[in-house]
């Protein structure tokens, strides 16, 4: 006996089964009414319209299906408008259009709004950032060129023994010469009254008289004024006990 292909339903046979075919073909009837009624039951079970968890869109109208779905309007544009990424993202006609979608730029680095540009693309001229301007002696600031940078002078003209003025480079300075009478670099002639200094010793201010003499160069004028600091002999002081013209040029040394 022939049945059938799919669902192995039994088939009469041509010619014979006189006395069963009836019941052969009833029998095919009732289990394809069985089958046709649990396909309908589980249809119905998916519901109207089909949820998207049981594979459908849970949508009545094409739109509220891509709402449904998450498609968003993207779904309904002209193909031909959008670069795709089966087609190497090159399917435009139009070069300048794919760069413009693709969010790309021309070949003009001026239209560069965003990102940065590989150095192949940079010309030799243009310095990079990682360059830096380093300070030498005398010199402070500099550093790597992501930034303006300045350069400072570090140094300065000191004034010495018997100077004023001075400090660092960044103005015009002047040095001046000290006159004030007994200032540090100042140089006097003195009386010595403590005792007898040599060519280069020093001696405390407070022993020391302002002196001059008359035109004999025997007699010695002195000054009672207070002198401060201490002071260098620049020739040679004798004790006042000694000789009576003790005087000597001496310079004031702090």
């Amino acid at each position: 006996m022939a049945t059938t292909t799919n669902y192995s339903l039994n088939k009469p046979t041509v010619g014979g089964d006189t006395d069963t075919w009836g019941s052969l073909l009833n029998d095919s009837m009732d289990a394809i009414d069985t089958q046709m009624k649990a396909n309908a039951d589980a249809v119905a079970a998916l519901g109207d319209p089909i949820t998207i968890d049981k594979g459908g869109t849970g949508a009545t109208s094409a739109s509220t299906a891509r709402t449904a779905l998450g498609l968003g309007s993207a779904a309904t544009q002209n193909d031909t408008k959008y670069a795709h990424r089966a087609n190497n993202l090159n399917d435009l006609n139009d070069a300048a259009a794919a760069r413009l979608n693709l969010g790309a730029i021309g070949n003009n680095a001026a239209e560069l709004t965003a990102g940065t540009l590989p150095d192949a693309r940079l010309s030799s001229n243009i310095v990079r950032t990682s360059r830096a301007v380093n300070t030498g002696g005398g010199l402070t600031g500099g550093g790597n060129l992501s930034s303006n940078r300045t350069l400072s002078i570090n140094v300065g003209v000191t004034a010495g023994t018997g100077l004023t003025g001075g400090g660092t480079l960044t103005s015009t300075r002047t040095i001046n010469l000290v006159t004030t009478a007994g200032a540090v670099g100042t140089y006097g002639f003195f009386v010595s009254t403590g005792g007898t200094t040599a060519f280069g010793g020093t001696v405390a201010g407070s022993n020391l008289n302002p002196a001059g003499i008359g035109e004999a160069m025997t007699n010695a004028y002195t000054d009672s004024v207070t002198i401060s600091g201490t002071w260098r002999c620049m020739g040679y002081a004798q004790d006042p006990g000694v000789t009576d013209n003790p005087i000597t040029l001496f310079q004031r040394v702090s």
